[in-house]
């Protein structure tokens, strides 16, 4: 089963960027997803908006 997130910006630097909802938190350096933190086994999907 897949759910569809829209994320809330939390933090932006240079360096980093921090996207989060209420199921899901985001670590991001540049392009890259560097941390992926889940409170269940699901798959989600990441809507950036």
């Amino acid at each position: 089963m897949k759910y569809k997130l829209i994320p809330y910006l939390i933090y932006k630097n240079d360096e980093i960027t921090v996207i989060q909802n209420e199921k899901t938190t985001c670590i991001i350096t540049d392009t890259n997803l560097i941390d992926f933190f889940t409170s269940n086994d699901e798959h989600y999907n990441l809507s950036f908006i």
